[in-house]
């Protein structure tokens, strides 16, 4: 509570993010679970779940999705964000958005050498480069089809900033698949780098 009220003092608001280790037993520290009654008491801005000890053991070594997945729930009841991490890898972060978890900590993945080497540009492209990995990355999965993207609602079509600078939408041929593969039906963003294959 007093983190909070510093920072509802200080310029700008900061938001205050509570965090809660998965592996909290190592730790001698509170459970994830109980702090889906302390963060909206103190009015913090998020909860933060990640591992404390960093060796290689994931947030799922310590977290069931099931258990995770509640947690999500209850914190949305507030409208509290619930943030993930904890050495995870892309099929992690599927799990873990299923169950509930908006925003995702991935230094380990997107790293040459590890989570105390360098960010590569292209492990962070990889990460959600073209429609089959982004929609694995968010679980977006044949349970759309047909869905309304004018909804606004689940999944949607977000305007992106383009700092007064046209967006230019390209066309191509498909790739990647057997059948039409000479249709133009593949939309993308000229210069983006998160554009699949050629």
């Amino acid at each position: 509570r007093e983190a909070v009220r510093r920072a509802a003092r200080l310029p700008g608001r900061p938001r205050v993010i509570a965090v809660a280790y998965a592996d909290a037993a190592r730790v001698h520290s509170l459970p994830p679970d109980a702090f889906q009654f302390f963060v909206p008491e103190a009015g913090a801005d998020g909860l933060l779940v990640d591992t404390c000890l960093k060796d290689g053991q994931t947030l799922f070594d310590f977290v069931e999705p099931a258990g995770l997945a509640s947690l999500a729930s209850a914190l949305a009841a507030d409208e509290i964000p619930l943030a993930v991490g904890g050495s995870l890898g892309l099929q992690h972060v599927r799990v873990a958005s299923e169950a509930g978890a908006q925003i995702f900590g991935v230094r380990g993945a997107v790293c040459r050498g590890g989570r105390n080497g360098i960010v590569d540009d292209g492990l962070v492209r990889d990460l959600a480069r073209g429609p089959g990995r982004l929609a694995e990355a968010l679980a977006i999965d044949r349970t759309y089809d047909g869905w309304d993207l004018t909804l606004g609602q689940e999944l949607w079509i977000a305007q992106v900033p383009t700092n007064g600078h046209p967006l230019k939408i390209l066309r191509s041929s498909r790739i990647g698949i057997s059948s039409a593969k000479h249709r133009l039906l593949r939309y993308f963003a000229a210069g983006n780098p998160f554009v699949s294959g050629k």
